[in-house]
């Protein structure tokens, strides 16, 4: 005799168990400080509740992102407590360390992801936060390297990551006083490469005061890079950075 199927309803249990998992969203989304965040931690394992990926993924994400956060319990949450990281997950960590004192770590956390079993893949957020690192540390080798799998993975037409890869490449190059290898990054999108190279003039002329003399060269470098961008934008934007330039690289010239 056939028997129809009655649709699967949801146990007391079920209903029960998905309540407190909204209950402790809520309490992630007010927590401002890693001590709660811990006593919340404890009552999300108590309930059996560390597995939930929304809930999982709050919890880390403050641990690696939030300035009341802390990276060391984040690695611990990340190594010992999600069994599948996502991208979100590993975007947390690579993030939070890229922003942290040891943004090497990002780039290490960046090359586990590309390696490991896991099924996540980099994403706009992934490339942005890496290269970051990759300024910061001068990595110039694992920026290229890095650009290189943006275009892999198809996100060469998004305008922000255009943005970090010119800002990332411009800064760690002009640094070295390798300027030239930048035309490896060239795109058809002027306005991007404009913004970038304001961006970089703007935190070497703040930044200036550490440089030593010898170094104007590659300031000079830049300044004639920047000529090179449409009237209108320089107008907009140049200007006065211009001025701020010469008068920095006339200090130096001139003492």
């Amino acid at each position: 005799m056939f028997h129809a199927k009655l649709p699967s309803q949801p146990l007391p249990n079920d209903v029960f168990q998905a309540s407190k998992a909204k209950a402790i969203l809520a309490l992630l989304q007010g927590c401002n400080s890693l001590i709660r965040l811990k006593k919340i931690h404890a009552y999300v394992i108590t309930n059996g509740l560390q597995h939930q990926t929304a809930i999982s993924n709050k919890l880390l994400n403050f641990c690696a992102v939030s300035v009341s956060g802390c990276l060391a319990y984040a690695q611990l949450l990340f190594h010992h407590h999600i069994q599948n990281p996502q991208t979100q997950d590993w975007n947390s960590m690579i993030r939070g360390f890229s922003q942290s004192p040891s943004p090497l770590q990002a780039i290490f956390y960046y090359n586990h992801m590309l390696s490991s079993a896991s099924d996540s893949c980099p994403d706009t957020f992934t490339f942005s936060f890496v290269l970051k690192a990759c300024e910061k540390v001068k990595a110039q080798t694992k920026c290229k390297e890095v650009h290189g799998a943006v275009v892999r993975y198809g996100y060469e037409n998004d305008v922000v990551l255009r943005v970090v890869v010119h800002q990332a490449a411009l800064h760690g190059y002009v640094q070295e006083g390798s300027l030239i290898t930048v035309s490896e990054f060239n795109s058809t999108d002027t306005d991007c490469l404009e913004t970038s190279i304001y961006m970089v003039l703007e935190n070497m002329i703040v930044e200036f005061w550490r440089w030593r003399p010898s170094n104007h060269g590659e300031l000079v470098a830049v300044m004639n890079l920047f000529q090179t961008v449409t009237d209108d934008r320089k107008a907009i934007v140049g200007s006065d950075l211009q001025k701020r330039t010469k008068s920095e690289k006339d200090k130096i010239e001139h003492g």
